[in-house]
């Protein structure tokens, strides 16, 4: 039987293994397993950022990551983690130069910053458990946790692969807009929670 608690800060270093695992051809995980560690630590620190656990007896199989404001998260999580996360960057830059390109776009990239501030970051699941529903009562904790701060609506970007669109676009998200970032075509769907 699944069941999903909130995320606490022992369960970091199996979602970070998930978000490789699962997440493989997304820029973050190029990044490094301790690039992306670090960045979870940082980002936990804040009080804006919330997620929850999908466990299978005491396994960690799936997780979802929210926050109540998107450009905070991302400057609380590096300025925390400033030194690490700088450390990591350069590592891995220096190993793969070819990252330095995305590097660059993910902070200069503007274009998805629209609609609501409170953003889905991040939701994966391991490939074993996909289309068991694990997904959708992420989601669905997550949207408890928003309505519970009373935020009513909220974003998430995504990739214009068919099935994360019918998955979002199944639980109701509408799409905002669509940019092209690391050379592949990106949604923005926004979601209103009732309440």
């Amino acid at each position: 039987m699944i069941r999903i608690i909130p995320l606490s800060e022992t369960h970091l270093v199996d979602i970070t293994n998930i978000h490789i695992n699962s997440l493989r051809n997304d820029f973050l995980p190029n990044l490094g397993e301790k690039f992306l560690l670090t960045l979870y630590k940082g980002a936990f620190k804040s009080n804006d950022v919330f997620g929850f656990v999908a466990l299978d007896k005491k396994k960690v199989v799936g997780f979802v990551i929210g926050t109540k404001n998107m450009k905070r998260y991302f400057s609380s999580s590096l300025k925390s983690e400033f030194i690490k996360l700088s450390y990591y960057l350069v590592v891995r830059v220096l190993k793969k130069p070819s990252l330095l390109k995305n590097v660059i776009e993910t902070f200069t990239y503007s274009s998805k910053d629209v609609g609501a501030p409170a953003e889905l970051v991040v939701i994966a699941v391991l490939k074993k458990y996909q289309s068991m529903g694990i997904g959708r009562k992420l989601v669905e904790a997550l949207e408890e946790r928003f309505s519970n701060e009373k935020i009513r609506k909220y974003k998430l970007t995504v990739h214009a692969d068919k099935r994360a669109v019918y998955f979002y676009e199944k639980l109701r998200y509408y799409r905002l807009s669509q940019f092209n970032l690391y050379n592949k075509l990106w949604y923005v769907y926004e979601k209103k929670l009732k309440g």
